[in-house]
């Protein structure tokens, strides 16, 4: 009689505890699937920050590169104006002598129109165009040296120039107006988006975005943190409207308060540039002798850099040759 008994024990408890397990089940699956959401929720977090340190340091790198290079070009910048204060002094000096050379020149002509063609000053006079020649043609030289340093010189300003506007749009929060991207992904939880544009795109830490979906705006970001080729963005509490989100897609522009404005540092204007000389023409010399332009453009300048022009600078005059008799020369010594 018992063994009946028993066997209906078993069976009103086994169907006690299907009925038991049937009500917990679902329950204890939505437990389950609570946990592994939240598992995966915080290893995306943990590797969001990892990737946010690492392009908080790659940032920092980036900074630090760019101020090393505009030390280096105000160095060049530095150094390419001595030397075209060295250059210059050059000119003065060998201008000066071409002076004095033409004064000696005109002084000759004015023996040899007194005293007539005589053998002795003819030679002198071929001395002194032979060194005018030569001079000619070192100031020739040292003009065209100074125009190549002026326009390195132009150069390495505007790179000056450039490395500053970045600098200060870093350290601004500054991206150009015409900055224009997409949301491509967004964490609702964490409150963050992320765009595809970082560095390659100019994108700086702090700079304030709108969001657009047509025309309205959806909400507003602040850039935390970059990378090569995407940022990540906190959203700025209180700028999506109750009831709406930020969805990938979504278009983002550069808020006005970020947009340059006077923020541009202007190019820096360089000293006036030297300008060619007219050189002194002699009227009393025959168009056959006349010497070249001692002005003219060197024939092989250095085409390493652009030449530089500027506007033609007074003309010198040469001094009067004196009115006084010459005495006469002393006759040639013979062959």
């Amino acid at each position: 009689m018992w063994k009946p008994l028993t066997i209906v024990s078993g069976l009103l408890l086994l169907g006690a505890g299907g009925v038991m397990y049937t009500q917990i089940r679902p329950d204890y699956q939505s437990e389950m699937k609570q946990k592994e959401a939240a598992i995966l929720n915080k290893q995306s977090a943990e590797a969001n920050k990892r990737a946010s340190d690492i392009a908080h340091t790659q940032s920092e790198k980036d900074l630090g590169e760019s101020k090393a290079l505009l030390v280096k070009n105000t160095g060049g910048k530095n150094t390419a104006q001595a030397v075209k204060d060295e250059k210059k002094a050059e000119v003065d000096k060998t201008t000066t002598e071409k002076d004095a050379a033409a004064k000696e020149l005109a002084d000759l002509e004015q023996k040899l129109k007194d005293l007539g063609g005589l053998p002795r000053l003819v030679a002198e006079l071929k001395v002194l165009e032979a060194k005018q020649a030569q001079f000619t043609l070192e100031v020739a030289n040292s003009k065209g040296a100074i125009a190549s340093t002026i326009s390195h010189k132009d150069s390495t300003d505007k790179v000056i120039a450039g490395l500053k506007q970045l600098d200060q749009w870093q350290k601004s929060g500054t991206i150009a107006r015409s900055f224009r991207t997409r949301v491509a992904s967004v964490n609702p939880d964490l409150g963050f988006v992320v765009i595809p544009a970082g560095n390659a795109s100019k994108v700086t830490m702090k700079a304030k975005l709108d969001v657009k979906r047509g025309d309205a705006t959806v909400g507003k970001l602040i850039v935390t943190s970059i990378e090569q080729n995407r940022s990540i963005c906190e959203v700025i509490p209180g700028s999506v409207a109750a009831g709406d989100q930020i969805l990938p897609g979504d278009v983002v522009v550069v808020n006005e308060a970020s947009t340059p404005g006077s923020l541009t540092v202007p190019a820096p204007t360089g000293p006036a540039k030297p300008a060619p000389m007219k050189p002194a023409v002699d009227p009393t010399a025959a168009p056959a002798d006349a010497p070249a332009d001692p002005f003219a453009p060197p024939p092989a300048p250095d085409t390493s850099l652009p030449p530089v022009t500027g506007e033609p600078m007074e003309e010198k005059k040469p001094e009067a040759p004196p009115t006084e008799p010459v005495p006469a020369p002393a006759p040639a010594p013979p062959p």
